[in-house]
This record gives C-alpha cells, sequence and structure tokens, in this order.
C-alpha cells in the first residue's frame, strides 16, 4: 500500500494527512491535507509546518498560509480568507475576507492527470 493516512486533535483542530508514492513526480510523493474544527472558538491557519517522510529522509514544508489561503476554521465549516497583498504590510492588510464553507479545509499537493483525489 502506497497511500499513508494519519490523524490527530490538538486544541481543537482535526488534522488528517495523507501521502501516496508518485516514483514519475519530481518530489516523488504528493500529500493531502485537511483542517477542521471539532470544537471551540474559530482560529485561522497563518503558517504551516509539515513533515514528510518519504521512507528514507523527511522533508519539511514551511510556509505561510497554504498557497496564499489563510483558512478560518469553524466548527462545521470554514472561511476562504486569501492573500491579496504582500504580509510585509500587515496581516490585515494583506488577506481578504473569504466566503463562509461548509465542510473541512482540504489542500493538495498534487491531484494527478485526472484531477482525483487521493487519502
Amino acid at each position: 500500500d502506497d497511500c499513508r493516512v494519519a490523524e490527530s486533535i490538538t486544541n481543537g483542530v482535526r488534522c488528517r494527512a495523507s501521502s501516496i508514492y508518485l516514483p514519475h513526480h519530481p518530489s516523488g510523493f504528493a500529500y493531502s491535507i485537511r483542517l477542521a474544527r471539532t470544537d471551540g472558538p474559530p482560529c485561522q491557519l497563518k503558517t504551516r509546518h509539515w513533515k514528510i517522510f518519504d521512507g528514507s529522509r523527511t522533508h519539511d514544508v514551511i510556509g505561510e498560509g497554504v498557497v496564499g489561503k489563510f483558512p478560518v476554521l469553524t466548527e462545521g465549516g470554514w472561511r476562504d480568507d486569501e492573500q491579496v497583498a504582500d504580509l510585509a504590510e500587515g496581516f490585515a492588510a494583506a488577506v481578504r475576507r473569504g466566503e463562509d464553507r461548509d465542510g473541512e479545509f482540504v489542500y493538495q499537493s498534487f491531484s494527478g492527470p485526472e484531477g482525483k483525489s487521493f487519502g
């Protein structure tokens, strides 16, 4: 089985991560991160640091938000806030309030030629 899934709940946020080995992809793997608020007040993802072990070494994925997104997690959904300016101008000026959405926030590093998800 080439797909791995890990799940953890910390401070009322459930994080489910899955990765899959892709021998012909430049990084050798692809991953999916799913975030959901299980209880408590809303919270916002501002930075990320994910560790992905490929069987021989650990890859660190570190950065601001997730590909220009700064989701606000609420019970039962999330708000799609996004970066519209340089973060050096300040978070409030650089991030625009987005639409409210149901379900969990999902990020996939690579979805394949048919756009199908995994994990």
